[in-house]
C-alpha cells in the first residue's frame, strides 16, 4: 500500500498471473496487469498517471459510481410523491451521482488475502438523494477472475444503481478498433443526443450486432444514426444468454476478457 500527497492510498491484490491496484478514492480500479502466454505483463485498464487526476478529472476511469450510474433526466425524479432535485453535471442531466458522486469520495477499506472491501456512508440529501445509504464495493481476485460485489442499505426509500466505469484495452495499442467483441444480445435501446435512453427495446442494426464475434471497428466506423448520436457504442443491450454474455478479444496480445453478471435476464 502506498499514499500520494493527498493521502489517498493504493491497495493491491495479486497472484502469479494478475496484479490489481485499487484506490480508496472512489473505490477505483487503477491498474490491472495480467500475464500473457509469453510471460510478459500487460496492462489492460486505462488510468491516469497520478491519483490527483482521479480527483480532478471527469473521465471516471475505473471508478465505482453512485448513487445512480448513468443519467437522470433534468436532474429530477419523483419518489413517494416527493420531487427531488439533483446537481446538473452533464448537459441538462445529472450523471453518475452528481457533481460530487461516489467516484470522488474517500472509502473506508478492509482487506484480506484475496479481497478488498470499500465502504462509504452517503448521508441523507447528499447530492440531493434521500436516505442515509451504506454502500460496499468488494473486489475479489481468484485465479484469473476479478469479481466486484455491490451492496447497499438505506434507511429510507431512495434510488440506487451502482456500477464500475473501467475502460479496457487488452494490448496497449493506440486504438481498440481491431479488438474483437461478442455480445449475446439481439436487442438494444436507442439514446438521444444527451445520452438518455428512449423508447423500447429494438432489434439491433447490423453494425451494432455482435452476436457473432466481430471487430469493434464494425460499429466505431459506422455512420448509422445511433452510432453518430452516441459517438460510439453507449447503449443498453438486452442479453439473451446469461453465460459469458460479453467476450472481448485482442488478436495482438491474444488476451481474452469475459464479463458476467449476476443480474437476471429481463
Amino acid at each position: 500500500m502506498k499514499q500520494n500527497d493527498n493521502a489517498f492510498s493504493i491497495y493491491v491484490l495479486e497472484n502469479e498471473n494478475n496484479r490489481i491496484e485499487l484506490s480508496d478514492l472512489g473505490a477505483t480500479l487503477v491498474s490491472w496487469k495480467t500475464k500473457k502466454s509469453d510471460g510478459s505483463w500487460q496492462e489492460i485498464v486505462l488510468g491516469y498517471d497520478d491519483l490527483d487526476s482521479y480527483r480532478t478529472q471527469d473521465g471516471y476511469l475505473g471508478a465505482c459510481l453512485g448513487r445512480v450510474a448513468n443519467r437522470i433526466e433534468k436532474g429530477q425524479f419523483t419518489l413517494n410523491d416527493t420531487v427531488y432535485t439533483l446537481p446538473i453535471n452533464n448537459g441538462p442531466n445529472c450523471l453518475h451521482g452528481g457533481i460530487d458522486g461516489f467516484s470522488y469520495k474517500r472509502f473506508d477499506v478492509k482487506q484480506d488475502e484475496s479481497s478488498i472491501a470499500f465502504h462509504y456512508v452517503s448521508k441523507d440529501q447528499e447530492e440531493g438523494f434521500p436516505g442515509n445509504l451504506d454502500v460496499w464495493f468488494t473486489y475479489s481476485l481468484k485465479k484469473n477472475t476479478l469479481t466486484i460485489h455491490y451492496e447497499a442499505l438505506s434507511d429510507a426509500d431512495t434510488l440506487v444503481n451502482l456500477s464500475n466505469h473501467s475502460y479496457f484495452n487488452l494490448d496497449g495499442s493506440d486504438s481498440i478498433q481491431d479488438h474483437r467483441l461478442l455480445v449475446k444480445a439481439s436487442k438494444f435501446m436507442e439514446v438521444d443526443a444527451d445520452g438518455l435512453v428512449k423508447g423500447e427495446y429494438r432489434d439491433l442494426p447490423t453494425d451494432m450486432d455482435f452476436q457473432q464475434e466481430m471487430p469493434i471497428s464494425q460499429a466505431l466506423s459506422s455512420s448509422i444514426e445511433q452510432i453518430e448520436v452516441a459517438k460510439g457504442i453507449d447503449h443498453p443491450y438486452l442479453f439473451n444468454d446469461s453465460h459469458d454474455p460479453i467476450v472481448l478479444r485482442s488478436p495482438l496480445s491474444h488476451l481474452v476478457l469475459t464479463m458476467n453478471t449476476s443480474y437476471p435476464l429481463a
